[in-house]
């Protein structure tokens, strides 16, 4: 009966801690994914600035291709 009255205990307090820790995962989550977000933006940006300073530089190259 002891193994009984201890498996009921332990699914009761089961039944209050995963609802508690399900939301601070779901917390976690959202923080990652807005973290994530962030982190793709200033990526793109940083593509942007270098694409763009890649056509700058395709000038000159054009200019040493016509020289041979």
């Amino acid at each position: 009966m002891s193994l009984d009255i201890f498996m009921s205990t332990l699914a009761r307090s089961f039944s209050y801690v995963l609802p508690i820790v399900g939301v601070i995962a779901l917390i976690y989550m959202i923080l990652f994914l807005k973290q994530l977000i962030e982190t793709l933006k200033q990526v793109s940006k940083t593509l942007d600035t270098a694409n763009d300073q890649l056509k700058k530089l395709d000038a000159p190259l054009k200019t040493a291709e016509n020289i041979d």
